[in-house]
């Protein structure tokens, strides 16, 4: 999938989720949730997508049933996500931020930072004690970022 040209002014990129390196072995996620889809087990994709991507090892903590009506739209981006392979250059001429949280799963981090090392002038800033839902749980220091990259208005 090619990006198509356009007139961006400024990124903000937090935390795509690109699989570099050795996040990228193993059996692709995306076949065994199409599996609990196939079978009508929309719970169980959800739960099989948790177990596999976040840092949160308490399944009691994880809203399982109330992201089951989620499963194909988890399914479908599981599918792109594990298809992608991030380029050794990227040319984007717009400035742009890239934001990662300290506590945010390996995957995570190493794909922004396999982001940052494929671009020649990002900004690069990790926000400490943060995790991949910074922009729920740490607002303010997602919108301090923010606002230190934008330009003044």
């Amino acid at each position: 999938m090619a990006a198509r040209e356009t007139d961006i002014a400024q990124l903000i990129l937090y935390e795509p989720a690109i699989l570099v390196g050795d996040h990228r072995d193993g059996a692709p996620l995306a076949p065994r949730l199409r599996g609990h889809l196939d079978a009508g087990d929309r719970e169980a994709v959800i739960e099989a997508f948790f177990r596999e991507t976040s840092t949160s090892g308490d399944p009691s903590q994880w809203p399982t049933a109330e992201r089951a009506p989620l499963a194909e739209t988890v399914v479908r981006e599981s599918a792109v996500v594990g298809s992608y392979e991030l380029p050794d250059s990227l040319t984007v001429d717009a400035p742009t931020l890239l934001l990662a949280g300290s506590e945010s799963p390996a995957y995570l981090r190493d794909g922004i930072r396999a982001i940052d090392d494929a671009m020649s002038a990002a900004t690069f800033v990790e926000l400490s004690d943060v995790g991949h839902v910074g922009v729920w749980r740490a607002p303010e220091k997602v919108g301090a970022a923010v606002r230190s990259f934008l330009p003044d208005r």
